[in-house]
């Protein structure tokens, strides 16, 4: 980046000028450190494998809240007066 201190000496039609040119540096900068995303997304594809994949071992607590979970979930199924909304 460059610095520059002209004490307000500088013409109003050169920093129209070279204004969007600085800007347009920070903000492709920006875009390509903006990888936020992908990251998450290749986090959550390898999570998702291990949940596939690895053998889960679970307590009686956590045994009993699938268990329940399962049951609210077929209660749902079943449901059918349930009011459609719309989603933003």
């Amino acid at each position: 980046l460059q610095y520059l201190d002209a004490g307000g000496h500088i013409p109003v039609n050169q920093v129209n000028k070279k204004m969007p040119l600085s800007l347009s540096i920070v903000t492709d900068l920006s875009k390509s450190l903006n990888q936020d995303d992908d990251i998450d997304k290749a986090e959550l594809t390898r999570l998702a494998q291990i949940i596939k994949d690895v053998p889960q071992e679970y307590n009686d607590e956590e045994k009993e809240a699938i268990r329940k979970g399962k049951e609210f979930f077929e209660k749902c199924k079943e449901e059918k007066h349930f009011t459609e909304i719309k989603s933003p």
